[in-house]
């Protein structure tokens, strides 16, 4: 994953990879729904063929372009361009239960199972001035909190009780 400015006001994210390539014949539907460039039984990658599908729908409502260069047998890259947004201002005096690092920056907690999604949010919130904690789930988040390593705000009582609240969901401790 590469992160780039271009064009002055223009933040390009790039995801690499060394796979097999787009055959040709693919390339035209690649950002359709449920769309797989081998939908055989006995494929070996995974997937729904909807990630890219979604990844194109919200970078254009956020007015940005999707774009991607392929070789077959050397890999593709595909490209997310978005204008950079308005620079976050925090408040000058924070409310007290908000923890901040030594460096003076206010400290966020990320719970992610996908490690190169928490990686992009930690990438971005970095971006913004903000510190960041991962935890790959659940149960490492609510640890981290109770063991006061981290502070606990409002944001993580709101998804307490979601989650509480939700259709089969677990509840948080």
């Amino acid at each position: 994953m590469k992160f780039q400015r271009r064009d002055g006001d223009m933040l390009r994210i790039s995801v690499i990879d060394q796979g097999t390539g787009i055959p040709e014949a693919f390339r035209g539907r690649i950002f359709g729904k449920f769309e797989q460039a081998d939908a055989s039984s006995t494929r070996k990658i995974g997937g729904t063929g909807l990630g890219l599908s979604i990844v194109k729908a919200i970078t254009e409502k956020l007015g940005g372009a999707v774009s991607f260069e392929t070789e077959e047998g050397k890999g593709t890259s595909f490209h997310v361009d978005l204008a950079e947004g308005r620079r976050h201002h925090p408040r000058p005096y924070p409310p007290p239960h908000l923890t901040r690092k030594p460096d003076g920056r206010l400290r966020v907690l990320i719970c992610e199972d996908e490690s190169d999604v928490a990686a992009v949010i930690a990438a971005l919130l970095d971006a913004e001035g903000f510190s960041s904690d991962i935890a790959p789930d659940i149960a490492t988040a609510t640890a981290l909190l109770r063991s006061r390593t981290l502070g606990c705000g409002g944001l993580f009582q709101r998804h307490r009780t979601r989650y509480r609240h939700g259709n089969g969901a677990s509840e948080v401790p």
